[in-house]
């Protein structure tokens, strides 16, 4: 029996090769398909065109992770180079779907299509409002009319365009709550997980009605979901400890270990140090498997594996902290202010006399200042205060703009922090060069610290005593009376909670690692200690 050869708009589905001919061919039938078939065209629309990827780097890793990087590069090469969000057919195409989909009463397409439309506009990256906003509130009234799959495909979706119609991830929360067990497959729900952490939904009750089946079928899990999830949990402070073992251990496997991404492994990394969950089976395979792949590592991996590995401590022998710096150095000005500050951070712990290290992060830092988050601002203030470097004038400008421009949006905490730096940094020889400059935006920061004296507590009269009895520069006259009219406060506090208070003012050590509980790590890339002025 001959193959019966489709007609219209079905034969133009079938003949074309790429996104850009499929929307030429089928332009023509718009209007004569039906609500159905208009969501399956634009499915497959989503699925032809990794083209877009040449503009929209979150697609090439979508590609890259399910074809692998090689194939992925030759179906590029074979596709159009233009995006096919530029093409007049996917507009008139989703201006006919928003049509059929806003008349009067229930939209003109069943529950099963709503998912398929906003999954395929998260592929093409399309905010495509009018369209999305019918949709979205079209599935909020159809909840339970939608499959598992298609939720946790909805939800994904709603997180790559970083769209928040909140009625809509109400409804998912309340469903996937309500669900019955085993009624979502352990993928379905790492995907949920992830994806509501990433729209900044934490809701630590509905992760911890997942963690029984995710632990129980952890094996189960592809790397990227082992991740995910992790990254899940950790961002959402929802530390299961028995589920971080399960996944610990299923990541840990020899024949599962290779197949993680540096990326995945990073986050997952990351994730134990961020719940504080120890698995030294899990970071020993993270090593073995970071040394053999060194050049596959981005500036955010490194950035995010030296914390995980400094933070928790697992392998204190470790060889790859010393290999990740390295690294680091070669691509610092790749690296976001952000991974600048975990870099140096550990840095500062590890190799504090690399003063060519310090001085290229003061460098990158400058002007930049606007993409830090205030701890991640102090803390890099910190790390370079207490270092040699080969360019004290840097570090003194990066002060500077701190004093002249960002003291608003620091903490009465931070800013205790941020002028311990600057009384370490101010009698660190390395900046004398530059000392009555570190000492002028000291008395700045004492100025701005006066105006808000009634909101220190006595944690930060300790911190800000032990700073001013080592600062040699003149100023803070004010700061001190304040300290000495709290005087019962700070010495009740000295005596009662914070005894290692009473010694922060005798040694600049002990000042500027105020805040850590971590021994003294060796300068494992053989270079001198700092030395400050007594």
């Amino acid at each position: 029996m001959a193959t019966q050869v489709p007609q219209g708009w079905k034969a133009a589905m079938h003949a074309a090769t790429d996104a850009s001919e499929l929307l030429e061919r089928t332009r023509p039938y718009f209007s004569e398909m039906k609500g159905a078939d208009l969501c399956t065209l634009l499915h497959k629309v989503a699925k032809l065109s990794p083209g877009c990827v040449e503009q929209h780097a979150e697609l090439t890793d979508l590609l890259g992770e399910l074809k692998g990087v090689a194939e992925a590069q030759a179906v590029l090469a074979k596709l159009s180079p233009g995006c096919v969000e530029q093409h007049a057919e996917l507009t008139d195409l989703l201006g006919e779907l928003t049509r059929r989909c806003g008349g009067p009463g229930s939209p003109g397409i069943s529950a099963k299509y709503f998912c398929a439309v906003v999954w395929s506009c998260a592929m093409l990256h399309v905010h495509h409002q009018p369209l999305l906003a019918i949709i979205t509130a079209a599935a909020s009234q159809h909840m339970n009319q939608i499959p598992a799959r298609e939720l946790s495909g909805l939800t994904w979706a709603l997180a790559k365009l970083s769209f928040h119609p909140r009625d809509l991830i109400d409804s998912i929360v309340t469903r996937v709550h309500c669900r019955r067990e085993g009624k979502f497959g352990v993928q379905c729900l790492s995907t949920i997980a992830c994806s509501l952490a990433s729209l900044g939904r934490y809701d630590v009750a509905l992760l911890h009605s997942f963690s029984q089946e995710l632990a129980l079928h952890a094996g189960t899990l592809k790397p990227v979901e082992i991740s995910n999830t992790l990254w899940a949990f950790a961002k959402s402070r929802c530390c299961d400890a028995e589920l971080f073992r399960a996944l610990g251990d299923a990541a840990a496997e020899e024949s599962k270990i290779r197949l993680f991404k540096t990326h995945e492994l990073a986050s997952a990394a990351w994730a134990f140090a961020k719940t504080g969950v120890r698995h030294h089976a899990f970071f020993a395979h993270v090593e073995l498997a970071c040394l053999e792949r060194c050049g596959e590592f981005t500036p955010e991996s490194i950035a995010r594996l030296l914390w995980a590995f400094t933070r928790l401590k697992v392998t204190p022998n470790s060889s790859l902290i010393p290999t990740l710096l390295r690294l680091s150095l070669q691509m610092l000005p790749r690296h976001t202010p952000e991974d600048l500050s975990i870099v140096a951070w550990i840095a500062s712990k590890h190799c504090p006399g690399h003063g060519n290290f310090f001085g290229e992060v003061a460098r990158c830092c400058a002007g930049r200042l606007d993409d830090l988050t205030p701890g991640s601002l102090v803390r890099l203030l910190k790390a370079l205060a207490t270092v040699k470097t080969d360019n004290p004038v840097g570090f003194a400008d990066v002060l500077h703009d701190v004093a002249e421009n960002h003291l608003q949006r620091l903490h009465h905490s931070e800013l205790c922090g941020l002028l311990r730096s600057a009384v370490v940094a101010s009698i660190n020889v390395a900046y004398t060069d530059c000392k009555a400059c570190i000492d002028t935006t000291t008395g700045r920061i004492c100025r701005h610290l006066e105006e808000h004296a009634l909101q220190l507590r006595p944690k930060d009269l300790v911190d800000v005593a032990a700073s001013l009895a080592l600062w040699q520069g003149g100023g803070g006259e004010q700061l001190r009376n304040i300290i000495r009219q709290r005087r019962s406060e700070l010495d009740e506090h000295r005596m009662t909670h914070d005894l290692k208070g009473l010694r922060r003012s005798l040694s600049v050590t002990s000042l500027s690692t105020a805040d850590e509980e971590d021994e003294e790590a060796p300068a494992i890339l053989g270079h001198k200690n700092v030395q400050f002025r007594t």
